[in-house]
């Protein structure tokens, strides 16, 4: 009892996630998990199997999400399961982070192979401004200020506002042409795949890893995720084949 209790502890006051803020004019946001949804993941804290956060597959059985959603965390404290693809749960069996503190990323080697479509390449190249995007995951919904959906599969739009190379940001504006869906991201759902195409074809871009600004005071307005560009090596080293090997 004395562990459950401080795992559940740990859970509320750990840093949480963000998720999906709708446009105020946006009734009905579209849920279906079909594609490259598919493969985005929910992350759980044992042994109440409380929400902790999104995540998405890469390749065999390894998984990406947001850095601060796992760090504090031991790999038997954790498990994932694939909503789009079933109901079955996957342990974790390792977790791997970057040497840098400061880059929000990190890499969840599962128990077992999801049964999932072929990966989506990772973006080799930088984001850059008024590059669209598609991104979801499980956390709260609807339109800023509310709070609805944790734990159902929600997604959106929108347009790459800025970017370095290491992290890029947008927020809700008038959409564009062509962005119906246009949102940005709220609490509950650090670890969120951010999806764009290259010459027509979807490409992992980013993880979400946080909102920030005035606009949407329950929330925040500017969405930031952590850009893959520059660690697309980091991933291919820690997911190469001899580490799949059992230790």
């Amino acid at each position: 009892m004395r562990t459950t209790l401080l795992l559940l502890f740990g859970v509320l006051v750990s840093p949480q996630a963000w998720a999906v803020v709708w446009r105020a004019d946006l009734n009905d946001p579209p849920a279906e998990q079909t594609g490259h949804f598919r493969s985005a993941g929910r992350l759980s804290y044992t042994p109440l199997q409380v929400f902790g956060g999104s995540c998405v597959w890469i390749k065999e059985r390894w998984v990406l999400t947001a850095r601060h959603a796992v760090a504090a965390w031991k790999p038997a404290a954790l498990t994932v399961d694939f909503p789009g693809s079933g109901k079955q749960r996957y342990d974790v069996k390792s977790i791997y982070l970057p040497l840098d503190k400061q880059v929000d990323l990190a890499i969840i080697e599962l128990s077992d192979v999801p049964e999932l479509d072929k990966p989506l390449p990772l973006l080799k190249e930088k984001l850059t401004k008024d590059q669209q995007i598609k991104f979801g995951g499980y956390g709260l919904f609807g339109p800023a200020g509310t709070k609805q959906g944790l734990n159902r599969f929600h997604w959106g739009e929108n347009e790459i506002d800025s970017a370095n190379g290491k992290i890029a940001r947008f927020s809700l504006s008038k959409p564009p042409a062509g962005l119906p869906n246009e949102a940005t991201v709220a609490f509950f759902d650090s670890g969120s795949p951010v999806f764009c195409e290259v010459e027509g074809k979807p490409h992992l871009a980013g993880i979400i890893i946080r909102a920030t600004g005035a606009g949407a005071p329950n929330y925040g307005d500017q969405a930031t995720l952590t850009c893959l560009f520059e660690h697309v090596e980091w991933i291919r080293d820690v997911t190469a084949e001899e580490k799949k090997s059992d230790r």
